[in-house]
């Protein structure tokens, strides 16, 4: 059921097929915590780094409403690039829900939280 809500690239999806090892990237770093161009640098040459040692790099995100697990550069530089989304925001919540398309409802924050 989880797929219907997640994108997984396709070369973490053949790693994870194959039981090759890969390696989960949290993304709130590089959209929140670095200045712009140097978090796409960043980015890129820390799944560079991960694929020289064997593994596949999966950074984790959401975009358009969708879970993702590995991502393109072009998806890379939209995240971090000021011009790029218009909205970022770091997620940590117990449930999600979901449109009958699959995307995530919108989350309304409040200064207790969400609901």
């Amino acid at each position: 059921m989880l797929n219907r809500y997640l994108d997984i690239a396709p070369e973490v999806k053949k790693a994870l097929d194959e039981g090759k090892p890969v390696v989960a990237l949290e993304s709130t770093i590089i959209s929140h915590g670095m200045p712009y161009p140097q978090n796409v640098e960043t980015a890129l040459n820390v799944e560079k780094i991960i694929r020289e040692n064997g593994a596949v790099p999966a950074t984790i995100a959401i975009i358009g409403g969708r879970l993702k697990a590995g991502l393109t550069p072009q998806e890379i530089d939209y995240l971090v690039n000021p011009t790029g989304g218009s909205f970022r925001r770091s997620v940590c919540m117990e449930r999600l829900y979901y449109n009958e398309d699959g995307t995530m409802k919108r989350i309304q924050m409040t200064t207790e939280g969400i609901y």
